[in-house]
């Protein structure tokens, strides 16, 4: 299985400048067409499945559409600010405050 050999490759102990780093990972994974037909809901199960793992020490974890809640809104949401930084429409308005 592929995510067994990124899960593997990732948490291979590195030297980095002397010091021994130990990574983690969590995969989450969807499949098309079987856990959705369109990309907004394959990535939220795959993150859904992603947290699932986290929760559970790490590794990795397939979706299962009737256990995990997707978190759809937090996916969207991030896509749309993507969006907006890419397309230059944020704004930033500065309100200071101060202790009368």
């Amino acid at each position: 299985m592929g995510a067994q050999k990124i899960a593997a490759a990732v948490e291979a102990p590195l030297q980095v400048c002397g010091d021994r780093l130990i990574l983690g990972v969590s995969i989450g994974i969807s499949m098309f067409p079987d856990n959705g037909m369109d990309e907004k809901s394959l990535v939220s199960l795959a993150v859904g499945a992603m947290d699932e793992t986290k929760r559970s020490g790490g590794g990795f974890a397939g979706c299962a559409p009737d256990q995990i809640k997707a978190p759809t809104d937090q996916v969207v949401l991030a896509g749309d600010i993507r969006e907006a930084i890419d397309k230059n429409e944020l704004i930033l308005h500065y309100q200071p405050k101060v202790a009368m």
